[in-house]
C-alpha cells in the first residue's frame, strides 16, 4: 500500500535492506581500456554476491 505522508509517499515492504558503500579510490584504479572494464565489474559482482550471502545467513535476518 502507498501512504500519503505530508505531501511524499512511502510504501512498507517486508523484507527490505539498503546498503550504502564507498569504495576508495575506485576511481583510480578502474580503468576503462583494461578489458573494457569488464575485469571491475566482476569485482563488484562478487562484492555485491558477498553481501547478499551475508542478507541470507539467518543470523542478519
Amino acid at each position: 500500500t502507498i501512504k500519503s505522508i505530508g505531501g511524499s509517499y512511502s510504501r512498507n515492504h517486508p523484507c527490505v535492506s539498503v546498503v550504502f558503500v564507498s569504495l576508495i579510490n575506485f576511481h583510480v584504479s578502474y580503468e576503462q581500456q583494461y578489458e573494457d572494464g569488464k575485469f571491475y565489474a566482476r569485482i563488484l559482482n562478487e562484492f555485491y554476491e558477498d553481501i547478499e550471502e551475508l542478507f541470507l545467513d539467518p543470523r542478519f535476518s
